[in-house]
């Protein structure tokens, strides 16, 4: 099945070199050039020969939601306004590959992107602050932040994989996937809100004692532990939503 999936994979790459104009050297200087404005205009705080000013970590959530909101809506959306949906479709690669591979690829891209602006604002912290020493992220700063971007990314591709297939446009899909998106960030907000004014007092005062007393490696831990469970539940649902057939109905 992996080898059906880096199928997959090479096959979105292949599409989105000719989406911007088939030309590998072009296409990686305008990134290159793209990644170094964005590195430019960071604003970094350095003590102590480590990176601390935490706006750098924005990266970690932006590059996810920008890369593949500007990738998935072409997964299957994509291939239905090229007219190649039915050839995809008649292919003997699995049901699950489709989906994985079609979710792997915006999630590998948005990582990958993710690591190469972080890597501009390392070259750019020492240019800037690097004269008594190499600078560097701090460790559990970084990996939490790789770890982020990644099950982030999963989370909006698997939403944005299951909306492509639904759409028969790519603008559609792309509309969708925001409304999806947004419902699925605010409504747990507002319900958490709605149940903080609901519970009891003393329930409530246990509860802020509980979350005060975690450190921030835990509540982070708990975080990316429960992003990714969340991630897991959306995959699986999707691929259990999965039918070739309804896929070629949608219009």
């Amino acid at each position: 099945m992996f080898a059906e999936i880096a199928a997959i994979m090479w096959k979105e790459w292949r599409q989105l070199l000719q989406r911007t104009g088939g030309n590998l050297l072009v296409f990686t200087i305008r990134i290159v050039l793209s990644f170094s404005f964005i590195a430019l205009i960071i604003p970094l705080e350095v003590n102590n020969g480590a990176i601390v000013d935490y706006s750098w970590n924005l990266v970690w959530i932006t590059m996810p939601l920008a890369v593949v909101f500007g990738l998935v809506g072409f997964s299957f959306a994509g291939e239905r306004e090229t007219h190649t949906l039915p050839t995809l479709l008649a292919s003997p690669l699995s049901d699950r590959a489709l989906v994985l591979g079609k979710i792997a690829f915006p999630v590998t891209y948005a990582v990958f992107s993710s690591l190469i602006i972080s890597l501009c604002l390392l070259v750019k912290a020492n240019i800037l602050h690097g004269n008594n020493g190499l600078i560097l992220y701090a460790p559990e700063s970084f990996y939490s932040g790789i770890i982020t971007s990644f099950l982030l990314a999963t989370f909006i591709a698997t939403l944005g994989v299951y909306r492509s297939a639904c759409a028969p446009t790519i603008r559609q899909a792309q509309t969708s996937l925001l409304l999806t998106v947004a419902i699925a960030v605010f409504l747990p907000l507002i319900l958490f809100v709605a149940t903080g004014f609901l519970l009891p007092q003393n329930i409530k005062q246990n509860l802020i004692t509980s979350l005060e007393s975690l450190n921030s490696f835990n509540m982070t831990a708990i975080s990316l532990l429960a992003l990714a469970c969340v991630d897991l539940i959306a995959i699986f649902l999707v691929m259990k939503w999965f039918d070739r057939d309804r896929l070629l109905t949608v219009n």
